[in-house]
C-alpha cells in the first residue's frame, strides 16, 4: 500500500477525514502528523536550486554572446578589435563556468567500498 504524509497545524479533522476518504478508498495509507515534525529543508536540494538558476543564466549569457559574435562574423554588426576579443574571452570565461557547474550538478556516484 502506498503511503501519504500530510503536515497539519491542527489535528486531523473532519474536514480533512472526509477530503482523504477517497483516497483511502483507492488504498492510500494517509498519515498526518503536526507541522512541527516537518522535516528541514535540505542545504543540497537549495544548492542543487541555485546552481541550476546560475546555469541557466549562463546558458542565456552565452547564447547572447554567441548570437553578437555570428552577427560580427555575417557583417551586420560592426565591432571594434577589442570588443570582438573582448566578447571572445567572456563567450570562453562562460564556456569554462558552465562546465564547473555541470560539474557540480552531476550526480554524486555512490561510495565504493
Amino acid at each position: 500500500m502506498n503511503r501519504i504524509t500530510v503536515y497539519s497545524s491542527r489535528p486531523e479533522s473532519v474536514q480533512l477525514a472526509c477530503a482523504f476518504s477517497g483516497m483511502r478508498r483507492a488504498g492510500l495509507g494517509i498519515v498526518v502528523l503536526p507541522i512541527t515534525q516537518l522535516p528541514a529543508t535540505s542545504t543540497r536540494r537549495k544548492e542543487l536550486l541555485r546552481l541550476r538558476e546560475q546555469r541557466h543564466e549562463v546558458y542565456q549569457l552565452l547564447a547572447n554572446t554567441g548570437q553578437l559574435l555570428d552577427l560580427f562574423e555575417k557583417g551586420e554588426v560592426l565591432l571594434s578589435a577589442g570588443e570582438e576579443q573582448g566578447l571572445r574571452a567572456d563567450r570562453d570565461s562562460l564556456t569554462a563556468r558552465l562546465r564547473g557547474l555541470e560539474a557540480a550538478l552531476a550526480p554524486v556516484p555512490p561510495a565504493t567500498s
